[in-house]
């Protein structure tokens, strides 16, 4: 019967603390999609692994569990971030330019993963074992990477 976000319209602080814990949740909902999307990459990426032990390629298969480890990482770092990254909820410090800003940066993370997920795909469609395919795991790598050290830039982004 309690309805507390009706009862404070009006009250400024009580409507400031729950407008403040909306953009901690929405923050966090927007991590673990992070997160999914990476676990889905890493999905795909074990059935690269299961494919190389299959067919007996070591050197392959030793690449392709570093990058798979490395996408654990990246997870990890997002979805343990500090919830709502020190003083950004504090809402006489939010802009609307920077929960934008936030907006686009999330967006681009978003299309770095959609990336992962076409390197994984032309990894299946590549011969195992041959130079290609490589060079593909390497450049995939080196994605994870990159993701890894722009969503550290997103603290900066937020500070």
């Amino acid at each position: 019967m309690l309805r507390l976000p009706g009862m404070t319209h009006g009250i400024p602080v009580l409507t400031a603390y729950l407008e403040r814990e909306n953009l901690r949740d929405t923050d966090r909902l927007v991590r673990m999609r992070l997160v999914e999307e990476l676990v889905s990459v890493k999905e795909a990426l074990e059935e690269e692994q299961r494919r190389a032990e299959k067919e007996g390629h070591l050197p392959v298969l030793s690449l392709l569990g570093r990058v798979a480890a490395k996408l654990d990482r990246v997870a990890n770092s997002i979805r343990y971030a500090s919830r709502g990254y020190r003083g950004l909820f504090d809402l006489s410090k939010v802009t609307r330019e920077k929960l934008e800003a936030l907006q686009r940066f999330d967006e681009g993370l978003f299309e770095e993963i959609e990336s992962l997920h076409w390197k994984v795909e032309s990894l299946h469609a590549t011969e195992l074992g041959s130079t290609a395919f490589a060079a593909q795991a390497r450049e995939l790598e080196r994605a994870v990477d990159g993701i890894g050290r722009r969503f550290g830039q997103r603290e900066k982004l937020l500070g």
